[in-house]
């Protein structure tokens, strides 16, 4: 007697299983394991089961910035606060002067990481208090909290090769070294990049 069902209104799953019954393919993987004809299916999928629309579904969010596990922060990394900056095109490399009152003296080169890509570029500055941003007349003695400070370009205008920085008393400047020298970059973002 075989139960099997087989109209439309069933939920199979891709290997054909329904109301417990084994496929053929579970039943010889599950019977001669790694010796199975099969054994290249015998990854079952761990996602959420296909609702049967043709819509694209979000199964995870995942954050733009690589950061430690172990750090656990409110800063949101997927918004830049940093928004003084001035570039210099040369031909073989881009400058980035960015203004941070203090931050040789309130920051080393362990608070400050710089990711980049080819076609992006983050820095991190953590630890940095900047006195000019109490704007209470009573909270001018109160030292500030260390926060952290972060530039992010999502889509640079052309791509690169390197990224380093140089700390200096009063501002970060950084080197990108450019993939196709002379190519001139009239902003540091691409034109479709929203984002700075």
């Amino acid at each position: 007697n075989n139960n099997n069902n087989n109209n439309d209104d069933n939920n199979n799953d891709e290997d054909g299983e329904e109301d417990g019954q084994k496929s053929a393919l579970r039943d010889n993987i599950d019977r001669k394991g790694k010796n199975a004809y099969y054994f290249a299916h015998s990854n079952t999928p761990t996602g959420p089961k296909w609702d049967g629309k043709p819509e694209p579904k979000l199964l995870s969010k995942q954050q733009s910035c690589r950061l430690d596990a172990t750090k656990i922060s409110s800063f949101d990394y997927t918004k830049s606060n940093i928004s003084k900056y001035a570039f210099l095109d040369e031909d073989t490399k881009v400058k980035l002067y960015i203004e941070l009152e203090g931050v040789g003296e309130k920051c080393g080169d362990d608070n400050i990481r710089l990711e980049y890509t080819e076609d992006s570029l983050t820095l991190i500055v953590e630890g940095y208090s900047d006195n000019n941003t109490n704007d209470n007349e009573n909270d001018q003695d109160k030292p500030q909290q260390p926060q952290t400070k972060c530039l992010i370009f999502g889509k640079l205008t052309a791509p690169i090769e390197k990224a380093t920085y140089k700390l200096k008393t009063d501002r970060i400047i950084l080197t990108l070294k450019k993939q196709n020298p002379g190519q001139p970059w009239d902003s540091i973002t691409s034109k479709a990049d929203t984002q700075v």
